[in-house]
């Protein structure tokens, strides 16, 4: 169980050692370390138990419910002609095991839990002496830190007084330094934690305090390595959301989609049980009508501290369009000027109130005899005001008590008008973004995508939230194939 963290953390230690150049004794104590991955050091107690658990053999990881079923044949069972490993059980005597029932209690912002060594003191020298050579790297670092953090006040001060007396050669010169300063500042406060265990174990269990760079940063890393962007950018690739809809998309935000559970039985079992009604939306699957009847629940996460204005755009690409016998796109949705930042609040959840006050949302209602519907929200990043930097982001979050979301932001606002329903139909995305947004292909922001087939279900969306009403409701099917021997069927073969 706590092979993976002894395993990172002797071999950050290692790299510290070896990055520092440490004393002698130091180094020695790193080349002892990594020889715990090969067992060299660990004391034999520990190593009698270790080789006893690696060693024991495994009768199936499936449950005895789920083993599969020797091929039979007839009456004849076909067994493979390896030799099988058979091992007699080990009795337990129930009056002296005791068993432990309990479950892992849930771990959260609201229900904390502090990092536990994954082996006591002393038990393993090599990796105390790890854990020792790590910490006394992250003093080193926040000591530079705080010295880098004495200079941007002193440059601050310097920088007040010469935009006072307005000299603007010296001011600008002194924002290059302070700028420079405040990366090196900031790249020192994450590597200052983030070879730190405990660090490390709180941004993994949902422990995030966004005003600290070091959980931000591991989080970021965790979205962009971890298989969740991968995820996101082969689905939208493999569906061809992108060149259909869009030219081309880099995310540079984490955006999650939320919906009710579907009315089936194992909702039903889930609310009897104490489950939650909601349920995360992978991107590429498949909805139901009724799930998305009511506008879903989005979820940015923002790896910026400062307060960054978006427009939230729901569209359809795949309406049919019997004109030019081809697909065109159906505007759902649309929000501009959305807040988000790491810090700010809300911080993750945008509210549904918020998102209904400009271009209302319409459920989607993919028409009958059509094939999948493919539904893309777009958090698209508005233009900056002047240029994202962190002396920008310091100077506007200088009086948080202040905060307003049109005046203290970096980016700028934009007078978007609403879509009336007419237009709703046929809207062209790409012209929006070379219109508003400057750029014709989104770079930062978030994408998210579903999709849905007809049911029985959208007469009823069409009556209660489609401008058309249920009477127009459009149904397909494919053209009738042509028969080229129609009229030869009703005449004689034979006379």
């Amino acid at each position: 169980m706590f092979a993976l963290p002894l395993r990172r953390t002797c071999h950050v230690a290692r790299v510290i050692a070896v990055r520092r150049s440490v004393s002698v004794s130091a180094l020695n104590y790193a080349e002892a370390i990594e020889a715990t991955v090969l067992k060299e050091v660990v004391p034999p107690s520990v190593l009698g138990k270790i080789e006893a658990a690696a060693t024991k053999p495994s009768t199936s990881t499936l449950p005895a419910k789920a083993k599969a079923p020797a091929l039979t044949s007839g009456r004849r069972k076909f067994v493979s002609s390896r030799k099988r490993t058979t091992s007699t059980p080990t009795p337990v005597d129930p009056a002296t095991t005791t068993v432990n029932t309990k479950r892992r209690p849930q771990i959260s912002v609201d229900k904390p839990k502090n990092w536990n060594r994954p082996i006591a003191e002393g038990v393993l020298p090599a990796y105390d002496e790890a854990l020792k050579l790590i910490m006394r790297d992250s003093e080193d670092l926040s000591k530079e830190a705080r010295k880098v953090g004495k200079e941007i006040d002193a440059l601050e001060a310097q920088a007040e007084a010469e935009e006072a007396q307005g000299n603007t050669e010296k001011f600008n010169s002194i924002l290059e330094e302070l700028e420079s300063l405040r990366k090196k500042y900031h790249i020192l406060s994450v590597q200052s934690q983030i070879n730190m265990p405990s660090v490390r174990w709180t941004v993994n269990n949902a422990q995030l305090d966004p005003w600290n760079p070091a959980h931000l940063h591991l989080a970021e890393q965790r979205w962009r390595g971890q298989g969740a962007l991968d995820l996101l950018m082969e689905r939208i690739h493999q569906m061809h959301v992108v060149p259909d809809l869009l030219p081309g998309v880099h995310p540079s935000l984490d955006l999650h989609v939320t919906v009710p559970y579907p009315l089936n039985k194992q909702f039903k079992r889930s609310m009897k049980s104490g489950g939650k009604s909601i349920v995360g939306v992978e991107p590429g699957s498949f909805l139901s009508p009724t799930q998305t009847a009511r506008a879903p629940g989005l979820w940015a996460h923002a790896w910026h501290s400062d307060v960054r204005l978006y427009t939230m755009v729901m569209l359809d690409p795949d309406v049919p369009n019997e004109e030019t016998r081809s697909f065109t796109t159906y505007l759902h949705w649309m929000k501009p000027n959305i807040p988000v930042s790491a810090v700010a609040e809300p911080r993750a959840f945008i509210s549904p109130s918020l998102l209904n006050s400009h271009t209302k949302y319409v459920p989607p209602h993919p028409q009958q005899g059509t094939p999948y519907h493919r539904y893309t929200i777009v958090l698209l990043p508005q233009p900056a005001k002047t240029v994202y930097s962190l002396n920008t982001e310091a100077k506007l979050f200088k009086d948080l008590a202040k905060h307003n979301a049109e005046q203290h932001t970096t980016s700028q606002w934009l007078d978007i008008p609403v879509v009336p329903d007419s237009q709703r139909r046929g809207f062209n995305f790409r012209q929006f973004i070379r219109e508003w947004e400057n750029n014709a292909v989104v770079v930062g922001g978030g994408v998210h995508m579903f999709r849905e087939l007809w049911d029985e279900t959208v007469s009823g969306v069409f009556e209660v939230s489609v401008a058309e009403g249920r009477e127009n409701e459009e149904k397909y099917a494919l053209p009738k194939k042509v028969d080229r021997y129609e009229d030869l069927k009703g005449v004689r073969k034979y006379i």
